[in-house]
């Protein structure tokens, strides 16, 4: 099956964190949710983290993998109650520090803190 996409999503070679599936895939970077619409609409894509996964859970050959990593911006952040807002692309790293700079600890998070 052949991928519709604009020359613009270049192709990349994504490796799985334990580094045992190695592929060339079409890797979207967009830095505003509009930019994440930018595909056909009948373009196959998923969405990809940090790439700390140890399957190859987000590329494929026949899609194109949306990294949300430049979606890392804070929203909102209730100092008072501890609720902080997010883009997809935050890392739980920097929601650690800024919450630890307002008081606040996470207690509960992955085994990764790029995750």
């Amino acid at each position: 099956m052949a991928i519709d996409v604009t020359p613009s999503v270049p192709v990349e070679t994504l490796t799985s964190f334990d580094r045992q599936t190695r592929m060339s895939a079409r890797v979207q970077r967009p830095t505003t949710t509009r930019e994440l619409e930018n595909l056909p609409p009948d373009c196959p894509r998923i969405a990809r983290g940090a790439g700390v996964s140890y399957v190859a859970a987000s590329f494929d050959r026949e899609a194109v993998s949306q990294s949300v990593q430049g979606l890392d911006r804070v929203l909102d952040f209730d100092v008072a109650s501890g609720r902080l807002r997010v883009e997809a692309g935050i890392s739980i790293a920097a929601v650690q520090r800024i919450a630890l700079r307002h008081g606040w600890y996470l207690p509960i998070a992955p085994g990764h803190a790029r995750a």
